[in-house]
């Protein structure tokens, strides 16, 4: 009975044991899978912080490379405006010399200007009378022109070589007009004949009165008669209506 008594109470003690040990196993077990859950969770939040500071360090050299570019865009768009200033100052530099090479120019070529301005009116005042009142008021407005200081010293320049140009035309040719002629006490309608500026006719209408102008007297000198026809076949041949010959034309030596 005893022995048998003390057989159960050896399993049972050893029941107790192994409860125990499986209790304790299963506390251990238990505890172990939160350790791992644990540290799982802590793995995958260190993998979450790595993914994020991935994209940070992604994004932070997105942007560095972006302002790199900036950067080297800054610097050569600075590099282009440095070059473009460079040029500018010689350019600026080149435009002073200019300016002050024309500031001298002009101040040479205009008393130069209007000496010749002068020169033209004293030129057509002692030139063969043809056309003076005209060819006088042209000069006069030309030296009018180079006085003004609203006009541009080209635009001056330009009027004079035009008149200069003008006159020498005149040189050139022949020609014929009718107009009016004082003649001491007369006034009388003639043609006159203009010759370049060698020799200046005139011959009444009814080609009865002919004569020159003399350049040392400054006045009109009257032809015997023998010339009238030389200086009808003048006046024709300026007007094209007759073919050009040789004219014995009165002349002072």
């Amino acid at each position: 009975m005893n022995h048998l008594l003390t057989g159960k109470v050896g399993r049972l003690a050893v029941s107790v044991v192994l409860a125990t040990a499986l209790a304790a196993g299963a506390a251990t077990l238990e505890e172990n899978v939160k350790a791992m859950q644990a540290t799982n969770a802590e793995a995958g939040a260190a993998q979450k912080n790595i993914i994020n500071l991935q994209h940070e360090t992604q994004s932070m050299m997105e942007e560095y490379k972006r302002l790199t570019q900036t950067v080297d865009y800054q610097d050569q768009y600075t590099q282009e405006i440095t070059d473009r200033l460079a040029v500018q100052d010689k350019e600026l530099a080149s435009l002073r010399e200019q300016l002050a090479s024309r500031q001298i120019t002009q101040q040479r070529i205009v008393p130069l200007m209007r000496s010749m301005g002068d020169a033209l009116e004293q030129f057509v005042a002692l030139d063969l009378p043809f056309h003076q009142e005209e060819r006088l008021a042209r000069v006069i407005k030309v030296k009018q022109q180079l006085s003004s200081t609203s006009i541009p010293l080209q635009d001056q320049y330009r009027a004079l070589l035009e008149a200069f140009q003008q006159e020498l035309e005149f040189g050139r040719g022949i020609e014929a007009w009718r107009g009016e002629l004082k003649l001491g006490e007369e006034n009388l309608t003639v043609e006159y004949l203009r010759l370049g500026r060698t020799a200046f006719y005139f011959q009444s209408m009814d080609g009865a009165r002919s004569g020159y102008w003399d350049r040392a007297y400054k006045q009109w000198v009257e032809v015997p008669r023998e010339y009238s026809e030389d200086i009808k076949h003048g006046l024709r041949i300026a007007r094209n209506q007759q073919a050009p010959q040789l004219l014995a034309l009165p002349m002072k030596r």
